[in-house]
Protein backbone atom coordinates (compact mmCIF):
# COMPACT_ATOMS: atom_id res chain seq x y z
CA UNK A 1 0.00 0.00 0.00
CA UNK A 2 3.03 2.43 0.72
CA UNK A 3 3.76 1.70 -2.79
CA UNK A 4 0.62 2.57 -4.35
CA UNK A 5 0.83 6.00 -2.23
CA UNK A 6 4.04 6.61 -3.12
CA UNK A 7 2.91 6.82 -6.85
CA UNK A 8 1.14 9.96 -6.54
CA UNK A 9 -2.20 8.31 -5.35
CA UNK A 10 -2.87 9.99 -1.73
CA UNK A 11 -6.01 10.06 0.04
CA UNK A 12 -8.03 7.06 0.36
CA UNK A 13 -5.50 4.44 0.03
CA UNK A 14 -6.96 1.63 1.86
CA UNK A 15 -7.14 -1.88 0.35
CA UNK A 16 -10.98 -1.56 -0.21
CA UNK A 17 -10.72 1.20 -2.06
CA UNK A 18 -7.41 0.39 -4.16
CA UNK A 19 -8.96 -2.44 -4.82
CA UNK A 20 -12.31 -0.78 -6.59
CA UNK A 21 -9.82 1.57 -8.48
CA UNK A 22 -8.25 -1.85 -10.18
CA UNK A 23 -11.58 -3.07 -10.29
CA UNK A 24 -10.61 -6.02 -7.61
CA UNK A 25 -13.63 -6.90 -5.38
CA UNK A 26 -14.16 -8.97 -2.53
CA UNK A 27 -15.66 -12.61 -2.47
CA UNK A 28 -18.13 -11.34 0.12
CA UNK A 29 -18.98 -9.40 2.82
CA UNK A 30 -16.66 -11.11 5.35
CA UNK A 31 -12.94 -10.24 5.39
CA UNK A 32 -10.55 -12.58 5.60
CA UNK A 33 -6.38 -12.67 5.94
CA UNK A 34 -5.68 -15.01 2.82
CA UNK A 35 -8.21 -13.09 0.41
CA UNK A 36 -6.46 -9.78 1.83
CA UNK A 37 -3.49 -11.27 0.97
CA UNK A 38 -4.84 -12.38 -2.99
CA UNK A 39 -6.15 -8.54 -3.19
CA UNK A 40 -2.57 -6.95 -2.20
CA UNK A 41 -1.24 -9.28 -4.76
CA UNK A 42 -3.34 -8.12 -7.46
CA UNK A 43 -2.76 -4.91 -6.41
CA UNK A 44 1.15 -5.31 -6.08
CA UNK A 45 0.82 -6.57 -10.02
CA UNK A 46 -1.07 -3.76 -11.28
CA UNK A 47 1.81 -1.95 -9.83
CA UNK A 48 4.19 -3.63 -11.33
CA UNK A 49 2.46 -3.23 -14.71
CA UNK A 50 1.02 -6.43 -14.97
CA UNK A 51 -2.56 -7.86 -15.08
CA UNK A 52 -5.11 -7.71 -11.87
CA UNK A 53 -7.50 -10.12 -13.11
CA UNK A 54 -6.19 -13.04 -11.57
CA UNK A 55 -9.30 -15.39 -10.74
CA UNK A 56 -10.05 -15.55 -6.98
CA UNK A 57 -9.64 -19.39 -5.81
CA UNK A 58 -12.60 -20.73 -5.38
CA UNK A 59 -10.82 -22.03 -1.67
CA UNK A 60 -11.14 -18.01 -0.98
CA UNK A 61 -14.94 -18.32 -0.89
CA UNK A 62 -15.37 -21.23 1.59
CA UNK A 63 -15.19 -21.69 4.93
CA UNK A 64 -11.76 -23.08 5.86
CA UNK A 65 -11.89 -26.89 6.82
CA UNK A 66 -11.04 -27.03 9.95
CA UNK A 67 -13.96 -24.52 10.89
CA UNK A 68 -16.06 -25.47 14.18
CA UNK A 69 -19.90 -23.41 14.57
CA UNK A 70 -19.32 -21.96 17.98
CA UNK A 71 -21.47 -22.57 20.80
CA UNK A 72 -25.01 -21.23 21.06
CA UNK A 73 -25.44 -18.11 23.29
CA UNK A 74 -27.36 -19.45 26.63
CA UNK A 75 -30.66 -17.90 27.37
CA UNK A 76 -31.12 -15.45 30.44
CA UNK A 77 -28.30 -13.42 31.88
CA UNK A 78 -24.70 -14.81 32.41
CA UNK A 79 -23.41 -15.04 35.67
CA UNK A 80 -20.56 -12.83 36.61
CA UNK A 81 -17.20 -13.87 36.91
CA UNK A 82 -15.28 -14.81 40.33
CA UNK A 83 -11.67 -13.47 40.00
CA UNK A 84 -8.81 -16.23 40.49
CA UNK A 85 -6.48 -15.28 43.98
Amino acid sequence: MQAYRDRGHPGSSSLDAVCRRIGAARAGVRHGALEDAWLALRVYLWLQGGKATLPMPDAFRERPVNWVDPPPRPEGPLKRRTRKT
